[in-house]
């Protein structure tokens, strides 16, 4: 997920003048280097690897509306220790981290992110081999999209 950054100008019949702007702030994420290229127009995608025993759970389809390319191409990997890590494989592969609790198949997401409009959150629904992940509103608009995980085998 890229850095986002907005500006929108809305001009009211009185002729205020109001600018709204919007940015990712302190996303806590870690990047790694570019993948050797395959060859091909179409390169496999470049996660970065997991770091420890861990369950992945891959993007499987959305949770309610349709989703951004870059969250089709995210994964969730759930470290046995805790940590957890939200995997895109745009930009060569980069993460946004944490811990989790999980409980009776809900799984609590405690962001290292954050921002000045108020504290990431998310909640994941563990039902068989599938992931539903929300997001509080703060992370929706900072562009995270709920979606739905698959176990990889």
């Amino acid at each position: 997920m890229k850095r986002i950054f907005c500006a929108i100008l809305i001009l009211s019949f009185s002729g205020s003048i109001i600018l709204l702007s919007c940015k990712k702030e302190n996303p806590a994420i870690s990047y790694v280097g570019n993948q050797p290229s395959t060859g091909n127009n179409n390169p496999p995608p470049s996660f970065p690897s997991a770091t420890g025993p861990a369950r992945i759970f891959n993007f499987f389809s959305q949770s309610w509306f349709v989703v951004s390319g870059y969250t089709a191409r995210s994964r969730y990997v759930l470290y046995d220790n805790g940590a957890f890590a939200l995997q895109y494989s745009d930009n060569g592969g980069f993460e946004y981290r944490g811990g989790y609790t999980a409980s009776s198949g809900i799984i609590t997401f405690k962001w290292e992110g954050w921002s000045t409009a108020g504290q990431w959150g998310a909640t994941g629904t563990l039902k068989g081999d599938t992931l539903k992940v929300a997001y509080n509103d703060i992370m929706m608009m900072t562009d995270f999209e709920d979606a739905v995980y698959l176990k990889n085998p």
